[in-house]
């Protein structure tokens, strides 16, 4: 016998071929997810600064699901530990997929040689920039963005003085649309707040 949160008693249910009760054949690949999830989630609420959580809510949840239940299928994608991720940071760094051929897309960012992004983006409308708040001195640093699955790769110096405010762009668009557009990443840098339209 086991006890519910409710406090009713239930019977236990056998084991059989090794499957606990309640664990469907796919579980093993949503449980990780799960877990993604929760991280992403009290990552944000890190880096939000004391934003309150209905607003916090309201800004983020869209941004959370798309990073964690979108997957790219890259295994190799580690999370950032770099020191520059501080949510009361100077510099936010804004990241977008503008492909609907490359949907999600992996991305990871280096500033001064520290791994700062490394995630899952999905096109959404197009209209979808995710934030990471950074602790930048004044002055030049290098940015390397990069990507395996969207086979494109920057690396640029940028000056920080009165800009507050960085935006990264994947692009990829084939025949079928106006012109084709090779794939690459646009990369800027200006005062904030970001806009979108």
């Amino acid at each position: 016998m086991i006890a519910r949160r409710d406090g009713r008693k239930v019977e236990k249910e056998k084991q059989e071929n090794g499957v606990r009760p309640f664990d469907p054949p796919f579980s093993r690949d949503v449980v990780p997810q799960f877990r993604r999830l929760r991280r992403v989630i009290q990552t944000v609420y890190a880096m939000s600064g004391g934003l309150e959580m209905p607003k916090m809510v309201h800004v983020m949840i869209p941004a959370v699901v798309l990073l964690t239940l979108t997957g790219c299928g890259d295994p190799e994608l580690s999370a950032p530990s770099s020191s520059l991720l501080d949510p009361n940071g100077n510099f936010t760094l804004f990241v977008s997929n503008q492909s609907f051929e490359i949907d999600p897309v992996d991305v990871r960012v280096e500033i001064d040689g520290e791994l700062v992004v490394s995630a899952c983006f999905a096109v959404g409308t197009q209209h979808s920039f995710v934030p990471f708040v950074l602790s930048l001195s004044e002055g030049k640093h290098q940015i390397r963005i990069w990507s395996k699955k969207g086979d494109a790769e920057l690396s640029t110096e940028f000056e920080l003085e009165d800009h507050d405010v960085g935006v990264i762009t994947y692009w990829y668009s084939p025949r079928r649309h106006y012109e084709p557009t090779p794939r690459h990443f646009n990369f800027r840098t200006q005062k904030g707040p970001l806009l979108i339209d």
